[in-house]
């Protein structure tokens, strides 16, 4: 995925499998930023029965049978249960403070606060419920930056003894690769303009990550809190908004459609009279 503005080193993501996640997301009516709910067993949904074949080529076609690959792509948080049917990941969780989050959110794609933390709880649901029996660790990111070499040797041994092979050492100099001025955002507190029951929902998270952190052989999924309706009613709102907006470009572009539809049929008749030009405008 090429490095834009808000990302200028990169974003070490995969654009085709970035492309796919975002369809599967269309065909369970969300996206990234309009997260559905999905039940559990979701990734047996006829929906996305069809899209089996094309996951494992995609996937074969960015990683190959290189057993060592690495995949980054919040999308998967959420889309965790479809990819587990093709293979067998080791996780590494890596969260942020979702005030955080949403005032990045914010200043990148001018969502509101609320729409960030709806964003942010969701997905942190989706992806706690659906790594149960997977090895995975819970970092946070604020210690990656504050102190990156311990950091990078959890991580690194996490991976070895889940069977991932990994050098003897963490690369060396590999923290030289952090640049702390991207990161933009800061957290923001709760703000007056946060519904209490999200934020209440958030910190109780937030409590259950702190609670959770570390490498877990075998993940066990925690009872979870309730989500917030506030959550519910903003992602609901968001998805409403982003069909409303794809109908509305949809008719613009069969309103622009049809002066050239008329200004072709006025030409039918002379088109008739020269069989050639008949041949050119058809093929």
């Amino acid at each position: 995925m090429a490095p834009a503005a808000d990302n200028p080193t990169g974003y070490w993501e995969s654009t085709s499998l970035a492309q796919l996640n975002d369809q599967l997301l269309r065909r369970l009516g969300g996206s990234w930023a309009a997260v559905p709910a999905l039940r559990a067993d979701w990734a047996n949904s006829r929906r996305v029965r069809d899209l089996h074949r094309e996951a494992t080529r995609s996937f074969h076609a960015v990683f190959g049978d290189d057993p060592g690959w690495l995949w980054k792509d919040p999308r998967v948080s959420v889309l965790l249960p479809f990819w587990r049917r093709f293979v067998d990941p080791v996780g590494v969780l890596v969260w942020r403070d979702p005030r955080e989050v949403a005032a990045s959110l914010a200043r990148r794609d001018h969502f509101s606060y609320e729409l960030g933390l709806a964003i942010w709880e969701r997905t942190t649901r989706l992806v706690l419920r659906d790594s149960a029996s997977m090895p995975l660790t819970i970092v946070r990111y604020a210690d990656l930056l504050s102190d990156p070499e311990s950091w990078l040797s959890g991580i690194h041994h996490f991976l070895r003894t889940s069977g991932i092979e990994v050098g003897d050492q963490p690369a060396p100099g590999a923290s030289a690769h952090l640049d702390h001025s991207l990161r933009r955002a800061r957290p923001i507190g709760n703000r007056a303009t946060s519904a209490r029951d999200q934020a209440r929902a958030v910190d109780e998270l937030c409590d259950l990550l702190d609670a959770l952190e570390g490498p877990h052989a075998r993940f066990t999924a925690p009872r979870l809190p309730a989500e917030s309706s506030t959550t519910n009613k903003v992602l609901a709102a968001h998805r409403v908004a982003g069909a409303t907006g794809l109908r509305a470009s949809v008719i613009g572009l069969r309103k622009r459609a049809w002066p050239i539809v008329d200004r072709v049929g006025s030409l039918r008749p002379g088109i008739r009279q020269r069989p050639h030009l008949h041949r050119e405008v058809t093929t």
